[in-house]
């Protein structure tokens, strides 16, 4: 059986480059130790423009990761934090998945509106940039990077942190 390549970095031939500003663009951290629940890490978006922007942010698979929020507007030179959370049950492979982010301009009176959601990402809207950043899963007790499954969490995390219920 072939091994399908999941492509986790860059764009696909025809995007546009990505053109806001992240804390990160590499790769995105996320802990993960069994039993330990819900995680999650920031990314910090920033509009370095004088024009509003709009967003919409993708992930690999729903029901491992949601993200918050999901899509929005940019004021001119502002930032947002966008939230990415994975509930992952078991841990899932290294640079399998990937978040994809995607802007835009857009009006002020668009950025504004209560449905613009609706209005700006149309199924026939054009992103002026593309971005996927690959997610690593690191040791939630040695975020150093990747490690083997690890010992249960401390018993003071663990009264910290709901654990995740099977159902």
């Amino acid at each position: 059986m072939a091994v399908r390549k999941i492509p986790t970095k860059g764009n696909k031939p025809g995007e546009p480059p990505f053109k806001l500003e992240l804390d990160t663009k590499d790769v995105l951290n996320m802990k993960w130790e069994k039993n330990m629940g819900s995680t999650f890490t920031d990314i910090k978006m920033t509009n370095q423009f004088d024009e509003f922007h709009t967003f919409k942010v993708k992930c690999t698979d729903n029901n491992i990761f949601r993200v918050r929020p999901p899509m929005g507007a940019i004021d001119p030179k502002t930032s947002v934090n966008i939230r990415v959370i994975q509930h992952a049950q078991e841990r899932p492979p290294n640079n399998k998945h990937f978040v994809a982010i995607l802007h835009m301009k857009c009006t002020a009176a668009d950025a504004k509106k209560r449905d613009f959601k609706m209005q700006v990402w149309r199924p026939d809207s054009k992103p002026e940039g593309v971005i996927r950043i690959p997610i690593v899963f690191v040791d939630a007790v040695n975020p150093t990077g990747p490690s083997a499954p690890s010992a249960p969490a401390p018993a003071d995390l663990q009264s910290t942190v709901a654990p995740t219920v099977k159902q």
